[in-house]
């Protein structure tokens, strides 16, 4: 009898968001289908953001405050609520019988033991219906955060209703040491774990399956739950196939048409890159990703491009999310240009990192860019060399001015609570965040605690970092029965003893103050240009000239646009004009009191946008045409300095003064 290529069936479980389709199953469905595999695609994360209100299933889905829950819920059906002491955790969120606010939600204990007791089992019975309808030979879930208790639940109710069939888990929520612990926890529910990427084995899994020869000794996947070999990351992303998100939108189109209500499609996945490419320099402190897969391998930009309008075409969507960890230097240059030629009004959000220029900005907007975290963790010099971030207080705050320039929205946490922060990273940072209350702030409602991650420097190196006591989060306890499993062989996120001392305590009510004040703000502020001025326009309702700079004051305003100090503003004024050499003091000293630009230790850098987004050789070219600070040759003069618009000697000006600027005011002149 000729081996038989068996039937996959692939399933997203809860709690994913329902917005966007899963990347990882569309990346290995078109791989299967392409091969020849007949497959199946599930979203029951669709279905259950209908069934319990899409609003409440996205806070589910994506709140920090809400980790475990909603994986307890699934975990009472596979053990039942006694042995995860179910009711003292479901009321823990109702303490007080009136509903515990939690995030954005109000939960009610009557409502979580409902859908605990009720929905949940209801709703593991129809996937099972479904699931099975198609006969797979083989179910594969991906565990992303969320997800493992909840796939476990149905992969459990599969093996009850027909054992022959082989369920897999795979995911960042599986991979390395936690996966291995799955896949020794759970040898009757689940038969293989791919414990890495699974691009490049799951074809030879499923060949070896139709062949039925032993699966045993795969990379990176268990078999009887142990593990012989590392898994194996994809060097040539090119190979792998463009996504296929069919069965999202034929579940999403199918609910929408039966009356239902499912979460809006929001963005479609793709990747141009995977690993990060700083991190295999400097891995960050807190930072779990990438668990094996740490190598930055991108993607060629032609492949990129075709992939998006592919996608885009296919699905008749314009919004993109790049799962990326990081966006390249190259993407910059070679990426993002030849996206904005396509001449499409194409959306993207990117993580980027927050050492670039403000040309670099103008490339983002340019490609469709409207979104981005950008890694912004602190305003703090010292804060970020603790958390190896490789970059500056002040580069930070330049990127937040050029992204609002630019209209392009940041996402990012001001993350505290560092072993080695001091009591002055918290005073600079009191007296340097009023001064940026016209820039998008930090999500959240203050100062967010470090969390420790498995996968991180503060949890293998905890010791060398100064991080004592990790345990795993408490909810872990209520997941999983330690008798089954310990929770330190699986859990995720950790908790960690927090000194009396630690000088956040001391400066939490000031701080979370002003980011409260910050998150309220409807200051604006602007620049303009003018004939030899620069105007600052502001207010709160409506909009003033409330500055003029002149001479100096604009010299320094445009000097500062990017990171510098006041020994290079120095040295540019005497190459400028020797005259104004003792006035660089006094100006920089007023655009800090007027909260024009701010001092970070040696750095200064001005925080206020242009009203109209400025390229840094329009920037350039107002200098030379109003201050007269003109252009020359870079041949001009072996010992001439370039004066740098856009960060540390890139590119800029040398040359005098031209005479219509002895003529400019030398005050800031306040209106």
């Amino acid at each position: 009898m000729p081996p038989r290529k068996p039937r996959v069936a692939f399933v997203c479980m809860p709690w994913a968001s329902a917005a966007r389709p899963s990347l990882g199953i569309g990346i290995l469905v078109a791989d299967a289908r392409r091969r020849g595999y007949e497959c199946d695609v599930h979203y029951p994360n669709v279905r259950m953001s209908a069934i319990i209100d899409s609003a409440v299933y996205e806070a589910m889905a994506s709140e920090r405050s809400l980790e475990g829950l909603g994986e307890h819920l699934f975990a009472v059906d596979i053990f039942g609520p006694e042995a995860v002491d179910s009711d003292a955790f479901l009321e823990g969120f109702d303490s007080d019988g009136r509903g515990g606010v939690t995030g954005s939600l109000t939960l009610e204990s009557d409502a979580l033991f409902a859908l605990r007791d009720m929905m949940v089992p209801s709703f593991l019975d129809e996937c099972l219906e479904q699931v099975l309808a198609s006969n797979p030979d083989v179910v594969g879930f991906t565990c992303l955060f969320s997800q493992v208790m909840p796939s476990l639940a149905l992969a459990r109710r599969i093996k009850k209703e027909r054992p022959e069939v082989l369920t897999l888990l795979g995911g960042g929520s599986v991979h390395g040491a936690m996966g291995s612990s799955y896949a020794q926890a759970f040898p009757k529910i689940v038969d293989h774990v791919f414990t890495g990427e699974a691009d490049l084995v799951f074809p030879a899994f499923l060949e070896k399956r139709g062949k039925r020869q032993s699966l045993r000794g795969l990379p990176g996947v268990t078999a009887n739950g142990e593990l012989q070999h590392a898994a194996i990351p994809v060097r040539v992303l090119d190979d792998l196939p463009t996504p296929d998100y069919d069965q999202y939108f034929e579940t999403h189109a199918a609910l929408i048409e039966a009356g239902e209500r499912p979460s809006a499609h929001r963005d479609l996945p793709f990747e141009s890159a995977r690993g990060c490419w700083w991190g295999e320099k400097s891995h960050c402190t807190f930072c779990g990703l990438n668990n094996e897969g740490m190598a930055a391998r991108n993607k060629s930009n032609e492949r990129v491009v075709q992939e998006l309008t592919e996608l885009s075409g296919r699905y008749r969507a314009t919004v993109m999310a790049a799962a990326d960890n990081i966006l390249t230097h190259s993407g910059y240059r070679e990426l993002l240009p030849q996206i904005a030629e396509l001449g499409l009004d194409l959306k993207f959000f990117y993580e980027i990192k927050a050492n670039v220029t403000r040309d670099d900005v103008a490339v983002l907007r340019r490609a469709g860019v409207h979104w981005v975290q950008p890694g912004i963790e602190s305003f703090s010099d010292h804060v970020l060399a603790l958390m190896r971030k490789g970059v500056s207080a002040a580069q930070n705050i330049q990127l937040l001015k050029w992204l609002h320039e630019f209209g392009i929205t940041p996402y990012y946490n001001l993350l505290v609570g560092f072993p080695g922060e001091e009591n002055e990273d918290y005073e600079g940072m009191l007296q340097v965040l009023p001064s940026l209350f016209h820039l998008t702030p930090p999500s959240g409602n203050g100062g967010q605690m470090v969390q420790v991650h498995r996968f991180s420097p503060f949890f293998f190196e905890r010791e060398a970092l100064g991080i004592e006591g990790i345990r795993p989060k408490p909810y872990y306890r209520h997941l999983i029965p330690e008798a089954v499993a310990d929770p330190m062989s699986y859990a995720y996120f950790f908790d960690r003893d927090e000194p009396d001392d630690l000088p956040f305590f001391s400066y939490q009510e000031r701080i979370d103050a002003v980011l409260h004040r910050w998150s309220r703000s409807k200051r604006r502020l602007s620049a303009t240009l003018g004939p030899g001025f620069i105007t600052i326009r502001g207010g709160s309702r409506t909009e003033r000239d409330i500055a003029t700079l002149e001479r100096e004051h604009a010299l320094v305003f445009l000097l500062a646009d990017a990171q510098t100090s006041m020994t290079k503003l120095r040295r540019t004024a005497e190459e400028v004009a020797h005259a104004l050499v003792d006035k660089i003091e006094g100006a920089v000293a007023d655009l800090v009191r007027r909260g024009f630009m701010v001092e970070l230790g040696s750095r200064l850098v001005t925080v206020i946008p242009f009203e109209r987004a400025r390229s840094s050789a329009e920037l350039r070219e107002w200098l030379g045409r109003w201050l007269g600070v003109t252009r020359s040759p870079r041949t001009a003069s072996a010992s001439g300095r370039l004066v740098d618009l856009q960060g540390d000697a890139m590119t800029g000006f040398e040359g005098s003064l031209h005479p219509t600027g002895e003529r400019r005011g030398v005050l800031a002149r306040e209106v």
